[in-house]
């Protein structure tokens, strides 16, 4: 994870239900179309599923309970984010990928690490058409969630080879 203390930031901007977030771009691998997810059962209510992405099973995560969303059905015009953490690869939904964008280290508010449900943030930048928050993928998942995801993958690899 970056270390906010060069003079800019490059994002890779997001958009879910009008909800716009940010994430490092060395965290991003890719964006690829939605595509139907695999039910991934005794895994964390963030999981909505899992998908087969060259031969790898991820978990895909749908944020929409975080940003305190109403859920909604797999749009086939939603897109995923393909991001890479120390402890795994996971996916995310979204409706859009902006693009990437540079910012200024110096105009990001660092977050509050002691707000529990501000742990996942890395910062929040203040734009002239909103706030830009920016999560850390490492902490998408508590500690709890990271080990039933982690019990619930292995229990499919043992059922499905």
């Amino acid at each position: 994870m970056p270390e906010l203390r060069s003079a800019s930031i490059a994002l890779v901007v997001l958009d879910l239900a009008g909800v716009r977030f940010a994430l490092p771009i060395e965290s991003v691998e890719r964006i690829t179309p939605a595509a139907e997810l695999t039910p991934l059962p005794g895994s964390p209510a963030l999981v909505g599923g899992v998908i087969n992405v060259a031969g790898a099973i991820l978990p895909v995560l749908d944020l929409r309970s975080r940003f305190g969303i109403a859920a909604s059905p797999l749009d086939p015009r939603q897109q995923f984010a393909l991001v890479a953490t120390s402890r795994r690869r996971l996916v995310l939904l979204v409706d859009d990928a902006e693009g990437v964008a540079e910012y200024d280290v110096a105009a990001i508010d660092e977050a509050r690490r002691d707000a529990q449900d501000l742990d996942h943030l890395l910062g929040v930048l203040r734009l002239p058409d909103g706030v830009l928050l920016i999560h850390d993928p490492e902490r998408f998942l508590s500690a709890g969630e990271n080990r039933e995801l982690a019990d619930a993958l292995q229990r499919r690899s043992a059922t499905h080879g």
